[in-house]
Formats: C-alpha cells, sequence, structure tokens
C-alpha cells in the first residue's frame, strides 16, 4: 500500500511518462517525421501542465468520432493547435468544451488512434501503447472524481475492470463489477443526485474540480485530527477515554471547521489555482517531460523491428 506521497509521485511520473511516449509517438510516425516538428512540440510544452490537459479518450464527442471519417493530419494543424492551446489555457477565452469540438483536435485525436493501433501489431509497442491506455483510464477516473462526473465515473470504473482481473485482484474485479451493476440501476430518488455530482466530496463549492474521494475525506478530516498535535496521539492510554474521543471526533471536527470559517483561520496555504498550475510546478514538470523524451528517444518502444519480441527498452535485450 502507498503512502500518499508516494501515490503522488507514482502518478507524476506515469503522467509524464505518458505525455511523452504520445511525443515519441508522434515522432516516430514516418508522415509527421518527416517534416520534423520537434520544434513545434517542445514550443507547445514548455508551459503546458497535462495534469489540466482535456483526456480526448473521456470526451464523448470526440470519442464518438473515433472511428468516423475524418481528414488526414496536415502541416497547417500544428498552428491551429497552437493557436487552440494558447485560447485555452493562456488567454483562457475558450472553454475545453469548446476546443474538444475543433476540428484540428478531432484529426490529433484520429492520427494518434490510428498511430496506437498500428503500434499494437508488435509486441513491445503493444505493451507501451497498454500502459498508454492504463494511464488515460486513470487520468479519466480522476477527472470524474475531481468534477463530479457521474458519466465519466462509471465509464472510467468499467474500464478498470479487465485490469483488475489481469492483476489478480479479484475482490476489486467483483466488486467493482456490483458496484457498477447497481449504479446502473439506481432509484429515481438517487439518480438525479449522483448525477449532479453529489457522488463526491466538496470541502471547497468555489472551485469545480475540488472534489475528492469520500476515504481521502476522511484522512483529511478525521484522521488528521487524531494524528496532529492536540488530537489522540499522547494524551492517553485510557480505553473510556479513547472511545469517548472516537465517539466524538466527528462532532468536534465540525466544530473545528466552523471556528475556523468564522474566524477567518486556516492552516497551511489555500489558493484558487490547483498546485499542479503553479509556475515552478509547471517548470519542474517540463524539466523532467525533457528527460523522459530524450530518454525515449534514444531507447524509442516504438521503433522495435523485430515485431515477434518483446524487446526491454533501456537494455535492448528480448525478454
Amino acid at each position: 500500500m502507498l503512502e500518499g506521497k508516494a501515490y503522488t509521485k507514482t502518478l507524476r511520473a506515469c503522467l509524464l511518462c505518458d505525455a511523452a511516449l504520445h511525443i515519441v509517438l508522434l515522432n516516430t510516425d514516418e508522415d509527421t517525421s518527416s517534416t520534423s516538428h520537434d520544434g513545434e512540440f517542445s514550443e507547445v510544452t514548455e508551459n503546458m501542465d497535462y495534469d489540466d490537459v482535456p483526456i480526448l479518450d473521456s470526451h464523448p464527442t470526440l470519442a464518438a468520432d473515433h472511428h468516423e471519417s475524418v481528414n488526414p493530419v496536415t502541416d497547417d494543424m500544428w498552428p491551429e493547435l497552437r493557436d487552440l492551446y494558447d485560447s485555452v489555457y493562456v488567454q483562457q477565452d475558450m472553454t475545453p468544451e469548446s476546443a474538444a469540438a475543433s476540428q484540428a483536435l478531432r484529426q490529433l485525436h484520429t492520427h494518434v488512434c490510428e498511430l496506437k493501433e498500428k503500434q499494437e501489431q508488435t509486441r513491445t509497442g503493444k505493451l507501451w501503447v497498454m500502459f498508454m491506455k492504463f494511464i488515460t483510464i486513470s487520468m479519466m477516473f480522476i477527472r470524474a472524481e475531481r468534477t463530479g462526473n457521474w458519466s465519466l465515473h462509471l465509464k472510467a470504473s468499467q474500464e478498470m475492470l479487465p485490469y483488475f482481473a489481469a492483476a489478480g485482484h479479484n475482490n476489486y474485479t467483483k466488486y467493482c463489477r456490483l458496484y457498477l451493476q447497481d449504479s446502473q440501476n439506481l432509484c429515481e430518488c438517487l439518480k438525479q443526485p449522483m448525477e449532479d455530482g453529489k457522488f463526491t466530496v466538496r470541502r471547497n463549492e468555489k472551485l469545480f474540480w475540488s472534489g475528492i474521494w469520500s476515504d481521502m475525506t476522511i484522512e483529511q478530516c478525521l484522521m488528521r485530527a487524531g494524528k496532529t498535535q492536540g488530537g489522540l496521539i499522547n494524551i492517553t492510554h485510557k480505553e473510556s477515554a479513547r472511545t469517548k474521543w472516537l465517539l466524538s471526533a466527528h462532532v468536534l471536527a465540525q466544530y473545528n471547521e466552523a471556528i475556523r470559517s468564522l474566524t477567518s483561520t486556516f492552516t497551511g496555504t489555500w489558493s484558487e489555482q490547483h498546485r499542479d498550475v503553479q509556475p515552478g510546478s509547471i517548470k519542474q514538470d517540463m524539466k523532467d517531460l525533457q528527460t523522459f523524451v530524450h530518454f525515449l528517444q534514444d531507447h524509442n518502444p516504438f521503433s522495435v523491428e523485430d515485431d515477434t519480441q518483446l524487446k526491454n527498452v533501456a537494455t535492448d535485450l528480448n525478454c
């Protein structure tokens, strides 16, 4: 079981690796590499935070158009995509939903899907494409919880089922299936609240992405009060006193939050911007992303000539 910080670092590494794999995948394609768009990719990713980029596979419009006839990728598409990115994340005069309807973005999405299907013909490429699919599902699940998107939550949970089974997590597989079955047959009194995002916990109603998981809420509220100074630790060893503290912990936590809100006193730092979009975090992400890209360019998993062998990209040895 990973601790909180270890989980965050692992997820960040996976997201950066996924972003680097997409860049290498586009550069590996013979049509793209012949025109050499390395400068375009570097310029686009210079100020880019991949935690806030819309997940293409999770958008209904893009997902529905995956197998539809879309115009091929052209050289004129890259400046248009850059302008689209600036409009959404720099100038902020366009919503991600409006950007998802862009023809250029749909062309790019279709092109990336075609490249992935092409790479699945080799064992090594198929392994890394499967990893990219796994990260996409993880991002879908996190986005659904953060934004309170019930449909995306169910879609991501359903996509996880084969991975649970393949990993041997039988209990996860069993109860996730039952959870999905019950979620699709909710009574009318619960269906609308779930679609309104009531399945996630929001400690801050000002931010649309502030939803968190219920167990995380327990850790940040009740458990935090017991593990910090003035909590349960080191105050008593009597069973009766511990029982009284535990039974009243949820009430004390509510009083604590109410008094902090009344006096405008908060511990730690708070901002309307996620810490991952702070300038320091973005700079470090881009530095680490370039490290991933340079390594994968030297050990490209999508340029393995022998399609019958599964190769270790670091050692170039057959597995």
